[in-house]
Parts: structure tokens; sequence; C-alpha cells
């Protein structure tokens, strides 16, 4: 029982070491695939802001064209309106002289 005593706590020992190298040489391993994703992010980021800027290109050039769209409309719908108008007018008139 006296040698199970001196042996064991040895044995503990040996098989700390061996778990603390291995734990140094997964953190080492995991420091290494953290760096590795952060390039990937960062150059992710990247080009999400290329896109982003062409997507912002796009937004303005749409909005642009909505615009003109919404004066030709509204060009038209004047110029109907005031054609209406001069129709109603005169059939206004027409009806008055009766």
């Amino acid at each position: 029982m006296d040698e199970l005593n001196s042996i064991l706590p040895v044995i503990l020992y040996f098989a700390l070491i061996i778990l603390c190298i291995v734990l140094i040489i997964f953190l080492i391993k995991l420091l290494g695939t953290i760096k590795k994703v952060n390039e990937t992010i960062d150059n992710a980021n990247d080009k999400i802001a290329k896109l982003d800027k062409a997507v912002s290109l796009v937004d303005t050039l749409a909005d642009t064209i909505s615009l003109i769209g919404d004066k030709v409309v509204g060009v038209f719908t004047s110029g109907i309106g005031k054609l209406f108008k001069k129709k109603d007018k005169s059939e206004k008139g027409d009806n008055e002289d009766e």
C-alpha cells in the first residue's frame, strides 16, 4: 500500500503534464485557426463594402429614373386634365346658349 501511495502521485503528475502539453498545442492551433478566420472575415467585409457601393449606385439610379418617370406621368396627366377641362367648358358654353 505504501508503494501505491508513492507511485500514484507520480502517475497523476505525469498525466497532468501530458494534459497541459496537449492543451498548449491545442491552443496554439486554435490561435492559428482564429487568425485565418479573421483574415477571411476581413476579406468578406471588403467585398461586401464594394458590393454595397454598387448597390447604392443602382439604388440612386433607380430613384432618378423613378423621379423622371413620375414627372413625365405628371405632365401627361395635367395635359389630359387641361384638355378635358377645355372640353367641359366648351360643352357648358354650348348648353347655356340653348
